[in-house]
């Protein structure tokens, strides 16, 4: 259908420049491959944590599987003393 010339264009939201820049900042996207035994724990997972009212998805239960894992290997890292530096000046003062 042709628009006549006393009728705007139609446009949809339009970001500002700080939420644009935001919204690239706040994830990245991976791809992994899982095999099917681990799909199907994710999705038991899933399905277990769902309601009637809210499906839980697979990238939920991901998400939060990687963050607690990442919170679980490093506290299990064996930390190394972290070495200062002295200045010369304070070894012979």
């Amino acid at each position: 259908m042709k628009r006549s010339a006393d009728v705007p264009p139609e446009s949809g939201l339009r970001l500002t420049r700080a939420a644009r820049g935001a919204r690239s900042r706040l994830a990245v996207s991976m791809s992994i491959r899982l095999d099917g035994e681990v799909v199907a724990r994710v999705d038991a997972i899933a399905a277990a944590r769902s309601t009637e009212w809210r499906r839980v998805t697979r990238s939920e239960v991901l998400r939060e599987l990687v963050s607690v894992g990442l919170d679980d290997v490093e506290w299990s890292v064996p930390r190394t003393p972290r070495l200062r530096l002295v200045k010369e000046n304070m070894l012979h003062g």
